[in-house]
């Protein structure tokens, strides 16, 4: 179960406690903080929040910087990134940056692949290993993914930016993408009404009849040189969002027109030399927009789809 909650439904100052599985906050800055159950935050104004204890995951697309989490032992302030934290009931922290930097009450900064941990004993931070592990369900839940069934995962901080060059011959990788994308009128996709796809497609393809603001997920499966070259390989999953499917890119010449708008910027893609769906590939989107199943026959290469969910928030255009 996942509550996606605004600051107006809890209100500035009041404490929450976090009881039923995960909750995702989209502040009105545009940050998100999503919190794993059991947990106590109370949030402190439109681009601060305080947690008391928990496990959470925070981004901050986009250009918007300041984002401040308030723990018993530090205080965090975001200089444009996302960063996982642990509070332990005793108020000892482990922060994990994952990308972009952020900054701590003592001015110290932490950039992507660092980890630090503090307690009520200790004047400074301590240097720990890297570990993103207890993050990946809040970073999921961070981007609006509430479910994933199947043979599929969220790529993680570490292979967000390089579907090129990840690779897991066992799932269907989903990459978060860009944010608040705007797709003007008359923009090109395959797909935006419920219903089942398949190849061929001949031609046939849609024209957005008004501009939309999109959040875009890449679905890849890239194996091993061996896996690629060995079998083909079946795989099936259901990708539930908490927010409709606007449209769908399944084909290779409309992925490859896309990347401009909807990749990360600096997204590595080497080794992809095949895109889109085959003919033994079924996707189907919900009557409620809201579930895609994909069922992939893989032959060989990469296969990879474009999924645009409405966007959220209310950022800048990136």
């Amino acid at each position: 179960v996942v509550r996606v909650l605004t600051e107006s439904d809890i209100g500035d100052g009041n404490r929450t406690e976090v009881q039923v599985a995960r909750v995702k906050i989209n502040f009105q800055s545009g940050a998100k903080l999503a919190v794993q159950a059991p947990a106590t935050l109370r949030l402190l104004g439109p681009n601060s929040a305080q947690l008391q204890h928990g496990l959470a995951t925070v981004r901050v697309p986009g250009e918007i910087k300041g984002f401040v989490l308030v723990t018993p032992h530090q205080r965090v302030t975001d200089l444009g990134t996302s960063f996982g934290l642990e509070v332990a009931k005793t108020g000892d922290t482990s922060i994990s940056v994952f990308e972009g930097e952020i900054e701590l009450e003592d001015h110290q900064r932490l950039v992507g692949g660092q980890t630090v941990s503090f307690t009520a004993s200790e004047e400074s931070p301590r240097e720990i290993p890297y570990a993103i592990s207890q993050f990946l369900d809040t970073w999921q839940v961070s981007f609006g993914v509430e479910q994933l069934v199947g043979d599929v995962r969220v790529a993680s901080p570490v292979e967000r930016h390089l579907p090129g060059l990840a690779r897991d011959s066992d799932s269907l990788l989903l990459f978060p993408e860009r944010e608040d994308a705007l797709l003007q009128h008359g923009y090109v996709v395959d797909a935006v009404k419920p219903g089942t796809y398949r190849r061929p497609f001949r031609k046939h393809t849609v024209k957005l009849t008004e501009s939309i603001r999109v959040d875009s997920f890449l679905l890849q499966y890239n194996p091993s040189y061996v896996e690629a070259v060995s079998r083909n390989q079946s795989f099936q999953g259901e990708l539930h969002f908490d927010r409709p499917i606007v449209a769908l890119i399944l084909q290779k010449d409309l992925l490859d027109s896309s990347d401009a708008e909807l990749a990360l910027p600096g997204t590595d893609f080497r080794n992809i030399f095949r895109r889109g769906i085959n003919d033994a590939d079924v996707v189907t989107l919900s009557a409620d927009r809201r579930v895609l199943r994909v069922a992939l026959n893989v032959k060989n290469g990469v296969d990879q789809i474009r999924v645009l969910v409405a966007a959220d928030n209310n950022l800048e255009s990136q």
